[in-house]
C-alpha cells in the first residue's frame, strides 16, 4: 500500500538561531541529573535496558538517520528499519547526542535504537496508518519524535492509533511540539502522548480541532525542557527538535528506575507483547511522575529562566509551559519513592512526601471503587503539594478492523483541608477536555489533608485505570501561584 501523504518537516524548521556566543551548560544540570548523580553515584540510572525507537522526519538530501561513525553514538546498535534511504540526516545526530549519545545524553546507557522515516514509521513501517489493521507490536518502551505533520482528513486515524499503543502496550511516545502555530496536529494532538516544548515558551501551544473527541484548546504542553543543542557547547539553541530528546532521555532514565518490582504493588501481562508491566513502569505512572517532578519556576545557568508560569487552564496547569520545566531528580524520587495505594485500597498510613499510586481498576461495578483518598499532615517546612492525576484514552483499537472509536473518562482531583469545616475541596482540577489533572497548592503547617481522585460531573459507571505522582515540597510557593491555584476550583463551583 502506498505510504500515507502527509505534510511532514522537522521540527527545527529551516529557522536556526545564530549569532550567540555566550557558554552553554550541559542540560543533565539544567534538568536535575547531575545532582542526582551526586546522590546516587554509580547506582544511578541511565537508561540501561531502554529500547527505544527514533523517528525523524527527511532532511533535504532524503536522510533521516544518524552518524553512527561519530563517537557520540559508539557502541550504539542503530538499526534502520524503514530502509528507505541510506542518507544521514544533520538533524538526526544532534537529537540523537540529546536522547542517547554518550557524553550529551543523560540516557547514554540506552544502545538498542530502532530509527525510522517518520513518513514509513506512520504508514507500513509501524502505525500501519491507511491499514485495516492494528499498529505493530514491538519491544521497544518509548519512541521520539522531534518531527510535524498535519492534514486534517487523516489526523482521527493517526492519532487513535497513538493513542492506541501507549495504552495498551505501554509504548510511551514523546512528541515535540511545533516551533510556532503552523495547524499542524500529529503527534502532539495525541491524548496520551508526552508533548513537549521549551523553556523559552516559544513554541506552539493548545491542541488544533479534529473531530468531537480530539477537540480545540486541550492543554498542551505536557512540559517543557531546555532545548539546548548539547552538541555545540558555545550556542545556545532552543528548539524543540532539542527539547522532545531530553524529557525522552529522562523518561528512559525513569523506565529504567521503574523496572525494580520493589517499587511496585502489582503488575500485569500487556495484552499484547505478553510482556510483565510493573505498576511502576506504566505510561500513566511515568507521565504522571514527569509532570508532578517539573519545576514552576526556574532560573536555569544559561538560556531561558521560567519566571512567569501562571496558571490559566482547567486542570491546573500553564498554557504555555505545560507542568513547567523538566526536573529528573524530582521526578526520579517520585518513583524512587514507591507505590503507595488510596486509603480505600487498604493503606492505613499517611502518603510520604514523595511517591506515585496505579489503580488499574477505577470505578469498578456499580461505582464499588469510585473514590481513592490519600491523607497526609503538612509538616513544619512542607509548603507546597504538587499533585498530577494522568489515565489513557481508552480507544476501541482490534487487531484486525481496528477501530477509532474511543473513550474519554472524566475524572477530578480534589483536596480537602481535613481540619476546616466545610464539605467542600479547598482546590480542586476538574477540566472537561483533558486526560490529566494536577494541583498545585500552598499547605498549612500542621493541618490534615486529604488528595481524592473522583469521577467527574456528569462520569456515568465505568472502570478504568489512572496513576497519581505528587510531591510535597519544602519550598515556599508564591502568593500569585496560590491564588491561581484556586481557579480549578472557582471553574468547578459556577
Amino acid at each position: 500500500m502506498r505510504e500515507a501523504s502527509l505534510r511532514l518537516t522537522v521540527c527545527l524548521g529551516l529557522v536556526f538561531l545564530v549569532g550567540t556566543s555566550s557558554v552553554s551548560a550541559a542540560y543533565d544540570t539544567l534538568v536535575g541529573y547531575d545532582r542526582l548523580a551526586a546522590e546516587l553515584g554509580s547506582a544511578t540510572p541511565d537508561g540501561t535496558g531502554i529500547a527505544v525507537q527514533h523517528v525523524e522526519g527527511l532532511v533535504t538530501n532524503g536522510g533521516y538517520m544518524p552518524n553512527t561513525g561519530n563517537a557520540e553514538l559508539s557502541g550504539k546498535t542503530i538499526t534502520n528499519v524503514s530502509g528507505t534511504s541510506s542518507a544521514l540526516s544533520w538533524h538526526a545526530d544532534r537529537v540523537a547526542w540529546n536522547f542517547y549519545g554518550n557524553t550529551h545524553s543523560i540516557a547514554s546507557g540506552i544502545s538498542q535504537i530502532n530509527g525510522y522515516d517518520a513518513s514509513n514509521w506512520m504508514a507500513s513501517g509501524f502505525l500501519n496508518h491507511g491499514k485495516t489493521t492494528a499498529p505493530q507490536v514491538v519491544n521497544d518502551r518509548l519512541a521520539n519524535h522531534s518531527w510535524v505533520a498535519g492534514n486534517s482528513s487523516s489526523d482521527r486515524s493517526i492519532l487513535s492509533r497513538i493513542d492506541y499503543v501507549v495504552e495498551t502496550d505501554d509504548f510511551l511516545q514523546v512528541a515535540g511540539l511545533d516551533n510556532s502555530r503552523r495547524g499542524y496536529t500529529v503527534l502532539a494532538d495525541a491524548f496520551n502522548a508526552i508533548t513537549v516544548g521549551v523553556t523559552s515558551g516559544v513554541h506552539d501551544s493548545g491542541t488544533y480541532a479534529v473531530d468531537t473527541l480530539y477537540v480545540a484548546n486541550r492543554t498542551r504542553p505536557t512540559l517543557v525542557a531546555p532545548g539546548n543543542y548539547s552538541g555545540d557547547p558555545n550556542a545556545i539553541d532552543t528548539k524543540t527538535s532539542y527539547a522532545a530528546p531530553e524529557v525522552a532521555a529522562a523518561t528512559a532514565v525513569l523506565l529504567e528506575t521503574a523496572a525494580n518490582p520493589a517499587l511496585s504493588n502489582g503488575s500485569y501481562l500487556g495484552p499484547r507483547t505478553g510482556r510483565t508491566v510493573h505498576h511502576a513502569e506504566t505510561t500513566e505512572a511515568i507521565k504522571a511522575a514527569l509532570m508532578a517532578g517539573a519545576d514552576r519556576a526556574v532560573d536555569n545557568a544559561v538560556g531561558p529562566d521560567l519566571t512567569n508560569y501562571a496558571v490559566d487552564t482547567a486542570n491546573g496547569l500553564s498554557r504555555a509551559y505545560g507542568a513547567g520545566q523538566l526536573n529528573v531528580y524530582n521526578s526520579y524520587r517520585i518513583i524512587a519513592a514507591g507505590e503507595q495505594d488510596s486509603a480505600e485500597d487498604g493503606n492505613p498510613a499517611d502518603i510520604g512526601r514523595f511517591g506515585f499510586d496505579y489503580d488499574p481498576a477505577f470505578g469498578g461495578a456499580n461505582a464499588s471503587n469510585a473514590t481513592a483518598s490519600y491523607e497526609f499532615t503538612a509538616g513544619a517546612g512542607h509548603h507546597t503539594l504538587i499533585a498530577s492525576l494522568v489515565w489513557n484514552l481508552d480507544v476501541v483499537g482490534g487487531d484486525t478492523g481496528f477501530s477509532t472509536n474511543a473513550t474519554l473518562y472524566n475524572l477530578d482531583l480534589l483536596l480537602y483541608d481535613l481540619d476546616a469545616s466545610g464539605t467542600e475541596p479547598i482546590v480542586a482540577s476538574s477540566s472537561l477536555i483533558d486526560n490529566t489533572e494536577n494541583l498545585f497548592f500552598e499547605l498549612t503547617t500542621g493541618h490534615r489533608y486529604s488528595m481524592q481522585v473522583a469521577p467527574g460531573i456528569d462520569q456515568g459507571t465505568f472502570e478504568w485505570d489512572y496513576a497519581l505522582a505528587w510531591q510535597v515540597t519544602p519550598e515556599p510557593a508564591s502568593l500569585v501561584l496560590l491564588v491561581l491555584g484556586t481557579f480549578g476550583l472557582l471553574r468547578r463551583r459556577r
